[in-house]
């Protein structure tokens, strides 16, 4: 189902970002601030990419609870 894949998607994402984030720290902790800020860019943009993510499931939703075919 469309709805589940967008939920396992949006959980994955966040957990990605936040692994993703710690080797930001790691970079800082090197001395490598301009590599780190790199990829601290890249969280931000995955996060930006699950915002979208969460706005169409959040519209999916809806539509399927307005055409009967969803149970709360």
């Amino acid at each position: 189902e469309t709805l589940a894949m967008l939920a396992y998607m949006i959980r994955h994402n966040m957990q990605h970002a936040a692994e993703i984030d710690k080797m930001a720290a790691q970079l800082d902790e090197k001395n490598m601030p301009d590599a780190a800020e790199q990829i601290r860019r890249s969280v931000s943009e995955k996060q930006k990419g699950n915002m979208y993510l969460n706005l169409a499931f959040s519209l999916y939703r809806q539509h399927l609870l307005e055409r009967g075919e969803l149970d709360i």
